[in-house]
């Protein structure tokens, strides 16, 4: 059964599920370079309690994952003929 059976690309679900983690990353390298960015802007929203920035940073961020994981959803039907885009 073609449903049951392991990815075939298992590379792109690897990247895949890795990209809730590249915030993470970001506050890192911008707190060890001082590099102004994003994740200097969340944390500093969160220390200040400035909800509605915090709440923008959060949603770009989920939004950011979903559309790699569709992407990635897309990438794994052309790299596999056997999966299908489509309805049902």
């Amino acid at each position: 059964d073609p449903e049951l059976t392991a990815p075939s690309h298992p590379h792109c679900a690897a990247r895949a599920s890795r990209s809730p983690r590249f915030p993470a990353g970001n506050v890192v390298v911008e707190a060890i370079f001082s590099w102004p960015g994003i994740g200097e802007l969340l944390v500093n929203a969160a220390i200040t309690r400035d909800y509605p920035v915090l709440q923008f940073g959060v949603i770009t961020v989920a939004a950011a994952v979903i559309v790699i994981n569709a992407l990635t959803d897309i990438a794994y039907a052309y790299a596999d003929p056997r999966i299908r885009l489509g309805k049902g």
